[in-house]
């Protein structure tokens, strides 16, 4: 059975790509190689957002620009679907906790909102 998995996180921080991938990698147990992070259940990609403007207002459909980074969290094949959102939600929770402003692609765009 094929399973469509992808998961994003954005994340606001003044820290570089490669430092991000480190801190995540401490987070999932994974291994990181530049802005790359390989954990048992996924590839985790720490990109720039493409979109960040820092300036951009509120919690709106724009909410996004004010994130720095976007991490793109690829499933691997054999990945099982709940072990792969815990995996996230333990992820953005961690992040939270050590006081990153990150929030989930979802609810970013404002499609909880």
């Amino acid at each position: 059975m094929e399973q469509d998995l992808y998961a994003s996180i954005y994340l606001d921080t003044e820290r570089d790509g490669a430092s991000v991938a480190e801190l995540v990698a401490g987070i999932v147990g994974g291994l990181a190689a530049g802005t790359t992070v390989v954990t048992e259940l996924a590839e985790i990609f720490v990109p720039d957002n493409e979109d960040f403007r820092g300036d951009a207002d509120g919690d709106g459909v724009d909410a996004f620009r004010r994130f720095r980074y976007c991490l793109e969290i690829e499933p691997l094949e054999h990945a099982d679907a709940a072990a792969f959102a815990g995996m996230v939600a333990a992820l953005l929770a961690e992040l939270r906790e050590a006081g990153f402003r990150v929030v989930t692609a979802r609810d970013a765009e404002g499609e909880f909102s």
